[in-house]
């Protein structure tokens, strides 16, 4: 892929000014389009008030709830727990409104509450500012999936990795080189913190978080080796041991890697489609075991795709269940754990596992 670097930009809103993690400034019939031609990724749109404007049929089905019903109702009504909507409400009002990536409870008609990821970012409609949020079902965020044309890691290029209490690399997957021109052993033992503009810097640092869902900064502007930036979004959250580190997802920016739609309406779903890419990234952030990659230096040879894999195998997944999960074929899954087994120097699934095993137990 060929990237764009692009300059930090700052919108000004109607209402109040809106921070760098804005989709953009759209009118209601073409975010309408952009919204009902994403048929299998849920979205909703609300108002500064919570209330729902626009949602697609993906929401109605999950909620098992007709599309016309829930237009025009409160949030809090379809999801909880309603304080702490009420609390990223308030936030969004005055200004403290980034990125909000977290876990909630959508209420089922005529069934239990079930447990999704969400990722919310601010939106301007017709003047008015509001908020667009992308919905993944907590039991299929692991895998980023597949939409009906593309992966989603065909989109746009997402790593993982994870770094010590100073902010050290530890580790990173492979993708890394695709986003900021570095490759998994320049960035190792370097501090993250060093790899972005000093601005952005301070904000990375004032981002660690105690909570479990990770944080999200939508455009963090990185330095390259050339002298450039680009911007990439940054999922950061803490490891499972009290200061260990954290653990972090960066994801590719649409703007970056594709040119400028002439489609106003293909464009704005290219923007969807990336916070789409984004949620699922940070499912995978939460379901990767990171904590137990550390001591593996071989870890940062694999893609994002291979540590998903990987990860499953080593909760006991079967080779079937990991291609249903992640939505790709069994051979496929095989053809990356033919690489896995390469780069650790094993030749079956036994010989990987107990490998960790071994390490876990030193």
């Amino acid at each position: 892929m060929k990237r764009r670097t692009t300059p930090a930009t700052s919108l000004v809103g109607t209402d109040r000014p809106v921070d760098r993690g804005v989709v953009g400034r759209v009118a209601s019939g073409e975010l309408q389009q952009a919204v009902d031609g994403l048929t299998n990724m849920p979205l909703i749109t609300w108002d500064r008030n919570g209330i729902v404007r626009l949602a697609n049929k993906a929401v109605a089905e999950m909620l098992c709830i007709p599309l016309d019903e829930i237009v025009g109702k409160p949030v809090i009504d379809l999801a909880g727990p309603a304080e702490d909507i009420e609390r990223n409400l308030l936030d969004f009002n005055e200004g403290r409104f980034v990125g909000v990536h977290t876990r909630r409870h959508i209420h089922v008609r005529g069934g239990e509450d079930r447990l999704v990821l969400v990722t919310s970012r601010a939106i301007e409609v017709d003047g008015r500012v509001g908020g667009i949020t992308a919905v993944v079902p907590d039991d299929e965020s692991g895998g980023l999936g597949r939409d009906t044309r593309r992966t989603w890691l065909d989109l746009v290029p997402v790593a993982v990795g994870a770094t010590d209490n100073d902010w050290v690399i530890v580790t990173v997957s492979s993708e890394i080189h695709d986003l900021i021109d570095r490759t998994s052993l320049d960035v190792r033992g370097h501090s993250l913190l060093e790899l972005v503009d000093p601005t952005d810097a301070d904000e990375l640092r004032g981002s660690a978080t105690e909570q479990d869902a990770p944080r999200s900064l939508p455009q963090i502007r990185f330095l390259l080796p050339t002298g450039g930036e680009v911007e990439v979004c940054v999922l950061l959250a803490p490891l499972a041991a009290p200061s260990a580190g954290v653990r972090f997802a960066l994801v590719g920016r649409i703007e970056s890697y594709f040119p400028q739609q002439q489609d106003r309406i293909a464009e704005l779903e290219l923007r969807l489609r990336r916070i789409g890419t984004e949620v699922r990234a940070a499912g995978l952030l939460d379901s990767a075991s990171t904590s137990d990659f550390h001591d593996h230096p071989e870890i940062a040879e694999l893609s994002t795709r291979q540590w998903e894999i990987l990860s499953r195998l080593l909760e006991g997944a079967r080779v079937s269940t990991i291609a249903g999960e992640l939505m790709i074929s069994e051979s496929t899954v095989r053809n990356h754990l033919s690489t896995i087994f390469q780069r650790f120097g094993v030749h079956s699934q036994a010989e990987l596992i107990d490998k960790f095993r071994q390490r876990r137990s030193s």
